[in-house]
C-alpha cells in the first residue's frame, strides 16, 4: 500500500518589487517548484523566490514510493511608490532651496546638515555650495523607492579688466573684461559698443572707464580701467625756402624733448635731429616726423 503525500507550499504572501521571499514546502521527500526561472533552487523544499510580477508557484511533492501531491503559493509583487524628489533647482548663494518630495506616504531624506528636517516631504535646504539631496519614500504597503534632486548654487564672481593704458591723441585702444556673462561700460560716448566684453575706446581726453558685469541671474561686480590720452607733439619743419643748387640750408627748430626723423635723409647733416642742414641739388620736399 502506497502512502499519499500531503503537499504544502506555504502561505500566500506579498513582496515589494525587487525584494525576495523564501518559499518553504513540506509533505514529501522530494520537491519540484514551477515556474523555476525566478527561483534559486527549483528542487529544494526551501527556495528563494525573486519574481518581478505576481506569480503562482506550484509545488509538486513526492513520497518515498514516488506518489505525488500538488499545492500552490501565490507571491504578489507590489509596485514601488513613484517617489519624485522634485526638479533640480538653481539658487543664488545665501537663498534657500525649497524641496518637495511626492509619490509616497512617508519620507526620509539622507542626513545633511543643510536641511531643516529629514523626515518630512518638504524640507528647506540652506546650502552655500552645489549639493545633491537623496530621499527615500515609503508607501502604505511598506514598499520603498528613492530619488534625488540637485541644488546648484551660483556664487559671487569677480570681474577682471586689463591694466591701465596710454594712447596717442586720435588713436584707439581695446578694453577687456572677463568673469561675467554680460557687460555695460561707461562712459559710453567714446566706445564703439558699450555692451560687449571688449569694446574699442577712442577717447579725446584721459578717461576712466567702468564696467558693470552681471552673471545674468544673481550677482554683479564692477571694475575700472584708465586710458591716458597723450597729446600729439608739435611738428614744425620751418618755412619753405628757396636756395641755389648746392647751397646749405638749415631745416627745423630747436627742441630736445622729442624724437625726430627727417625724410628723405640723404644729404642731411643729422637726419634724427630737431635742426639739420640740407644741401639739395634739386627742389626737394623734406618731411619731419616728431
Amino acid at each position: 500500500m502506497y502512502n499519499q503525500p500531503v503537499a504544502d507550499a506555504g502561505q500566500d504572501r506579498s513582496i515589494c518589487l525587487g525584494d525576495t521571499t523564501t518559499l518553504l514546502g513540506s509533505g514529501g521527500v522530494a520537491y519540484a517548484w514551477s515556474p523555476s526561472s525566478s527561483l534559486s533552487d527549483a528542487f529544494a523544499a526551501s527556495t528563494k523566490a525573486f519574481p518581478t510580477q505576481t506569480t503562482t508557484y506550484t509545488l509538486t511533492v513526492y513520497s518515498a514510493d514516488n506518489c505525488q501531491a500538488i499545492d500552490d503559493a501565490v507571491v504578489t509583487v507590489l509596485p514601488l511608490p513613484l517617489v519624485n524628489a522634485g526638479a533640480d533647482q538653481t539658487i543664488c548663494q545665501g537663498d534657500p532651496a525649497y524641496l518637495n518630495a511626492t509619490g509616497a506616504d512617508q519620507y526620509q531624506w539622507q542626513s545633511n546638515p543643510s536641511l531643516t528636517a529629514t523626515n518630512v516631504a518638504d524640507p528647506v535646504a540652506m546650502t552655500a555650495y552645489t549639493q545633491t539631496y537623496y530621499v527615500t519614500g515609503t508607501d502604505a504597503a511598506g514598499c520603498q523607492n528613492t530619488d534625488d534632486v540637485t541644488v546648484t548654487v551660483i556664487t559671487p564672481f569677480k570681474v577682471e579688466v586689463n591694466d591701465n593704458m596710454q594712447v596717442c591723441q586720435g588713436e584707439h585702444v581695446q578694453l577687456n573684461a572677463t568673469g561675467g556673462a554680460s557687460y555695460t561700460w561707461s562712459p559710453a560716448n567714446s566706445l564703439d559698443n558699450p555692451f560687449v566684453a571688449s569694446p574699442f575706446a577712442s577717447p579725446t581726453e584721459s578717461t576712466t572707464y567702468t564696467v558693470l558685469a552681471s552673471d545674468g541671474i544673481c550677482f554683479q561686480d564692477s571694475a575700472s580701467v584708465s586710458v591716458t590720452v597723450n597729446i600729439l607733439p608739435e611738428a614744425y619743419a620751418g618755412e619753405d625756402k628757396m636756395v641755389l643748387a648746392g647751397e646749405i640750408v638749415e631745416l627745423g627748430y630747436f627742441d630736445n624733448t622729442a624724437q625726430f626723423s627727417w625724410s628723405p635723409s640723404e644729404g642731411l647733416s643729422c637726419p634724427d635731429c630737431a635742426v639739420t642742414e640740407a644741401q639739395p641739388d634739386v627742389t626737394t620736399t623734406y618731411v619731419l616726423t616728431v
